[in-house]
C-alpha cells in the first residue's frame, strides 16, 4: 500500500447511500420551494427564526448558524422583510447592529408552510408502509447522529493539535 486512500468506484452497481440522500434532499427542497413560492435559502432562514421565536437574531449570528457569509444573510433578510415576514430593528446598545425578529405575519406564514410540509410528506409517502417509513427514519437518524459525533471528534482533534 502506498499510503493513498482507495476511492469508491462509482462505475459499479454498488449502492451509494449518501448520493441518494443528497439527490432526494435536493429534489424535495426544489418541490417544496416551488409549491410555496419561496426559495430554499429563504425557507431555511425563516425556519430558523420560527423555531426560535420569539428570539431576536443578528445577521452575524444567522450567518454562523447557516454557515454562510453575512452578505448572503442580508440578501435573504431583505427579501423576507419585503414580504413582511421579518422585522429589522436597530439595536439600542449598538446602532451599527440590527436585531431581526419574526413578525406575527411571518410566524403565521411559517405555520402554514409547516402544515403544507406535512401534507407533502403524506403525499410522497402514501405508497410506503409504516414499517418502511420507520426504517428510513431510523437509518437517517443513525446517520445524523454519526455525523454529529464525527464533527465533535474532528473538532476535538483540531483542539488537540
Amino acid at each position: 500500500m502506498n499510503g493513498k486512500v482507495d476511492l469508491i468506484d462509482y462505475q459499479t452497481d454498488a449502492p451509494h447511500l449518501f448520493r441518494e440522500i443528497m439527490l432526494t434532499g435536493r429534489e424535495l427542497i426544489k418541490i417544496f420551494s416551488s409549491l410555496v413560492g419561496l426559495p430554499a435559502s429563504q425557507l431555511t432562514l425563516l425556519r430558523i427564526m420560527a423555531i426560535s421565536h420569539p428570539r431576536t437574531w443578528g445577521v452575524i449570528e444567522l450567518a454562523q448558524e447557516l454557515a454562510i457569509n453575512p452578505a448572503a444573510v442580508t440578501r435573504r433578510v431583505t427579501a423576507l422583510e419585503k414580504l413582511g415576514y421579518i422585522l429589522k430593528e436597530t439595536d439600542q446598545q449598538d446602532n451599527r447592529r440590527f436585531n431581526l425578529r419574526l413578525t406575527d405575519f411571518g410566524r403565521k406564514a411559517f405555520e402554514r408552510l409547516h402544515l403544507r410540509s406535512h401534507h407533502l410528506e403524506n403525499e410522497l409517502t402514501e405508497t410506503l408502509t409504516i414499517k418502511q417509513i420507520e426504517t428510513a427514519r431510523q437509518v437517517l437518524l443513525h446517520l445524523r447522529n454519526g455525523m454529529q459525533n464525527f464533527k465533535k471528534e474532528k473538532k476535538h482533534d483540531r483542539l488537540q493539535n
